[in-house]
């Protein structure tokens, strides 16, 4: 016994030492997109707000950073999961290197949660040390843990996990105190993330499941812990009327739209990019891999037929064992709030301690057997790559948005009062969180940012010319596709269509104009600022990517595209549809 508690402490450690080994670098990433958002509510939060945190909406559009994404409250409530931001900003401050501190922590703390999980459900320290190690290494996790907006996923995690472990451990010891907390540890993970509705559903598999009449077990007790769950659930989704009008979904690229036939298709294109993700740890990353697999279905649907496959025969070996049958639940359960979502793989994080309940017992059985411990070995090396990829990625992508505030504070190091900072073809990555950033950057209310327009890629495959047609009025064209036709462009729509723009652009101290009647055919717009161009309060940037001429320059270049001032001729041609 004392050789085996051994054995798992050190596994234990391991599964921990990679947790940090392969996710600490990040604490040197910068705040990036909804980061700011974020800090922005944790900046201004004090004691006296604090219970608005609970009867209010968390996020408002005016966050976005574009001037086209309407007004009005996104449909978040995440009051526990704020409240950690700002235990963040009373130590840190603006260094992003305690948040993302922070985010490695939680990621160490539910490996531990795992391990616990596994261990209750397999009476198998080791194997259950194994399932903690997968859950570490998985990339499914990278966005989670590396974005630090990540966190409502991995603070669901950490709540709704160990509700279940409290409910075991009621069902093993019978104190009531275990009952209470089972519920309390509920409620906390609705105020984490809306995925943490569908926790007492676990709970009925698990009652389910385990129906033989132990000496601690009380009848009663269930029924209440039951009672008390379907009455927090029905009061969450009262609240949630109240708050937003309805349950708060969001409209298309955020949300499937389930009144046609296409929006149930995207359902399982969603469903099945999560399992390339489980199985075959191929990222569903929202922005890249959703484009290529639409242009590449076929290869999405073998790479689908593979990884259903996998869990087949998967299953046809140990459907039998009660850890397979809860794994699979766990995983099925948490997945599908998810589905109606944008895909993203921090979405998944909970759902992916099934995942790891799934795989540690298998990897066990391929080291347990020689012939298979190079299986086991290419698993782990397969699992390692795709996360060093994909923090690649990451880094490239956090590199870029950084690059644009260097320049910026480069070009504009102290701002005149009541500044107004506009950008042409922004960079994609700054889009979302812009306006919150700049403010944060100089420590300054009073200052307006917010993109004109944005680019549709890193890659230059389109232009945005910007040409002056009045005192304060410029016109920006674009060559190579139509406006909005980017995935960031069409994300904060939020599913607005053109005749709502003119004033979401007052809303934000501009005015339009434009003569198309749809998306597609939006080529131009003119922008009339609220001060003359001249004055020193309005300030023109353009992103300048036009040397990323690949997806490789964007991810492998060695520079940064910059943030360049927008300079026009002293004198400007007179337009009848532009000037002022």
């Amino acid at each position: 016994m004392h050789s085996q508690t051994n054995r798992v402490h050190w596994s234990l450690k391991v599964a921990l030492v990679v947790t940090f080994a392969l996710h600490l670098w990040t604490a040197r990433l910068p705040f990036f997109m909804d980061d700011f958002a974020y800090v922005e509510t944790a900046r201004h939060l004090s004691v006296s707000t604090i219970p608005d945190l609970f009867t209010t909406g968390n996020l408002d559009q005016s966050a976005s950073g574009v001037w086209w994404t309407p007004g009005g409250m996104l449909p978040f409530f995440r009051p526990v999961a704020i409240l950690s931001f700002a235990v963040d900003w009373q130590i840190w401050g603006l260094n992003a290197f305690g948040y993302h501190l922070t985010n490695v922590l939680l990621h160490a703390l539910c490996t531990w949660l795992v391990y616990r999980l596994g261990r209750r459900l397999m009476n198998d320290a080791p194997t259950a040390a194994v399932a903690a190690l997968v859950f570490a290494i998985h990339p499914v996790h990278n966005e989670a843990v590396v974005w630090m907006s990540g966190r409502f996923d991995l603070l669901v995690c950490v709540a709704g996990t160990s509700s279940i472990l409290a409910y075991m451990r009621w069902r093993d010891r019978g104190n009531v105190r275990w009952a209470l907390a089972t519920v309390v540890l509920y409620v906390a993970s609705l105020g984490c993330k809306e995925t943490g509705i569908v926790v007492p559903a676990f709970w009925f598999l698990l009652a389910t499941m385990w129906r033989r009449d132990d000496r601690n077990r009380s009848i009663v007790g269930e029924w209440m812990i039951g009672v008390a769950f379907g009455a927090i659930g029905m009061g969450y989704l009262a609240l949630r009327f109240a708050l937003f009008g309805g349950l708060g979904s969001l409209p298309p690229p955020y949300g499937v739209d389930l009144s046609s036939m296409s929006g149930f298709v995207e359902l399982f294109r969603n469903l099945g990019q999560y399992l390339l993700d489980f199985v075959l740890m191929i990222q569903a990353d929202a922005v890249i891999m959703t484009g290529f697999w639409t242009r590449h279905p076929l290869l999405m649907i073998g790479g689908v037929v593979v990884a259903i496959a996998i869990v087949a025969m998967a299953a046809r070996a140990r459907f039998s064992a009660t850890v397979f049958r809860l794994g699979l639940g766990w995983t099925a359960i948490f997945t599908a709030p998810t589905l109606p979502a944008m895909p993203g793989e921090r979405n998944v994080y909970l759902a992916s301690v099934g995942v790891a309940l799934l795989i540690g017992p298998a990897m066990v059985r391929c080291l347990s057997n020689r012939s298979m411990r190079k299986i086991a070995v290419m698993i782990v090396a397969w699992a390692v790559v795709m996360s060093v990829g994909e923090h690649h990625l990451l880094l490239r992508t956090n590199g870029s948005a950084r690059q644009v505030y260097r320049d910026l504070t480069e070009h504009l190091p102290n701002p005149p009062e009541n500044a107004r900072i506009y950008v042409v073809n922004q960079n994609p990555f700054v889009a979302i969180g812009f306006s919150t950033g700049v403010r944060i950057l100089y420590d300054r209310d009073d200052i307006t940012a917010m993109a004109l327009t944005v680019a549709p890629d890193a890659q230059a495959d389109t232009q945005d010319h910007a040409i002056r047609v009045g005192p304060s009025s410029i016109r920006v064209e674009r060559e190579g596709g139509p406006l909005f036709s980017g995935f960031f462009e069409r994300l904060l729509l939020f599913g607005g269509q053109p005749v709502d723009l003119p004033e979401a652009a007052m809303q934000n101290g501009l005015n339009v104009s434009f003569y198309w009647d749809s998306f597609e055919e939006a080529d131009a717009v003119t922008f009339h600022l609220p001060a003359p161009i001249d004055d020193v309060t309005i300030h023109l940037f353009r992103w300048d990517n036009t040397e990323v001429q690949s997806l490789f320059d964007a991810l492998w270049g060695a520079n940064f595209p910059r943030l360049v001032p927008l300079t026009f001729p002293s004198s400007f041609p007179s337009s009848s549809s532009g000037a002022d």
